[in-house]
């Protein structure tokens, strides 16, 4: 059984209440001996701006926008469009029957030292 994601997202919500900067989320997962190779993406869910977690994969951070959705708009067509049509692995926006719907999920890079900070 691997184990290695739930381990990792431990990590990164642990790092996330301390402090949400990609460089401490990395070091966080190097000191866990969590990184693997080259440094990757996780995914953010947001709401109005506001962070609602930091995630291993897209789709997981989609449905937790999904679920918070479906409260206001239970019965909607959810769908997700890309904010810039030049980056379509970019930020993305939930609608709900083509209205927008204040939720987002983005990719966050996570750096392997500080040094990578741009």
């Amino acid at each position: 059984m691997n184990t290695w994601p739930a381990a990792a997202e431990l990590v990164i919500r642990a790092a996330l209440a301390r402090d949400p900067q990609p460089a401490y989320i990395a070091a966080a997962l190097a000191h866990a001996n969590l990184l693997r190779g080259q440094p990757g993406t996780a995914y953010r869910a947001l709401y109005d701006a506001e962070s609602a977690g930091l995630f291993l994969t897209r789709r997981v951070a989609a449905e937790v926008c999904e679920r918070a959705a479906a409260v206001d708009w239970p019965a909607a067509r959810l769908t997700w469009t890309a904010v810039d049509e030049d980056e379509p692995d970019g930020l993305l926006a939930l609608y709900a029957d083509g209205e927008p719907t204040e939720y987002y999920t983005e990719p966050v890079r996570i750096l392997a030292s500080a040094s990578d900070v741009p």
